[in-house]
């Protein structure tokens, strides 16, 4: 959509792949189409507050003074939060009351939410209703059902705080299955 195109001041991709079980635990933060490589939707964001593009080194991206652990693949493993929904991790605004508020600073009246909670920071607008389709199995969806928007979310604040899995080398994990078997 052109307008929203011209509007925007980047785009970014929301594809995902689950592992071979059927459970989503990597995705993938850039995307080679017609010669040109395009972040996902968090890794997005995040970059328009950085002054460095990412730099590629095997098995990492740098970006600034971060290394960001990634597979052979180029596939980042999500370090999870915890259960998905409303009742999860992440804060749910309704659109609605967003709608409201906005119009209520522009227009005049008792605007539904505090404005003051959008300062400074990320906002992500997705749905979380079944009939959409956007819910993704993952570690927890057991627990509840897990929207993708909120995937989106727990990489970006893995991203914010630097709050990276590190995989263990696999000589390392033989030589510690040897040690607690010990």
């Amino acid at each position: 959509i052109d307008t929203l195109l011209q509007a925007a001041t980047g785009l970014g991709v929301t594809n995902v792949r689950t592992d071979h079980d059927g459970i989503l635990r990597h995705v993938r933060f850039f995307y080679q189409y017609k010669n040109r490589i395009y972040a996902n939707l968090p890794v997005r964001g995040w970059l328009e507050e950085k002054d460095q593009e990412p730099i590629w080194g095997k098995n990492k991206y740098r970006i600034e003074d971060q290394q960001i652990p990634v597979n052979e693949k180029g596939e980042y493993l999500i370090n999870w939060y915890g259960a998905g929904g409303p009742v999860g991790v992440f804060r749910y605004v309704p659109i609605s009351a967003v709608i409201q508020t906005a119009s209520a600073l522009r227009y005049g009246g008792e605007p539904s939410l505090d404005p003051e909670m959008f300062r400074n920071k990320y906002i992500l607008v997705g749905a979380s209703a079944a009939g959409l389709k956007d819910l993704k199995p993952t570690p927890f969806t057991g627990i509840s059902a897990y929207p993708g928007m909120e995937i989106w979310a727990t990489v970006l604040s893995n991203l914010e705080q630097g709050n990276f899995v590190r995989v263990l080398p696999w000589w390392a994990n033989f030589l510690n299955t040897l040690l607690v078997g010990f």
